[in-house]
């Protein structure tokens, strides 16, 4: 199944603490019934966390060095094969 930007914007909302309680929950009981769903949710976590810790103090050299670093790390695990095929379709 695609990512669809409004999913994307759901779980961003939900990181952020600014989703509606009843969606919050929906997308914690998600979480509990798709391990795939949960791990992109932890994954986009991890991005938010990385643009969110070195944005504001690094500069922008940097800042895009550590994202390619995250993005080889990621890419090249095959654990995540599935997530960089999905992700890959948004380009297409």
């Amino acid at each position: 199944m695609r990512t669809s930007l409004i999913e994307i914007q759901k779980i961003e909302g939900f990181i952020l603490g600014t989703l509606p309680a009843e969606e919050a929950i929906l997308l914690e009981s998600k979480m509990i019934l798709d391990i795939e769903f949960k791990r992109n949710v932890e994954i986009q976590q991890a991005v938010m966390n990385v643009v969110q810790t070195y944005g504001k103090n690094q500069s922008s050299v940097k800042l895009k060095k550590e994202i390619q670093q995250v993005e080889q790390k990621v890419f090249s695990n095959r654990k995540y094969k599935s997530w960089k095929n999905r992700i890959f379709q948004f380009f297409k």
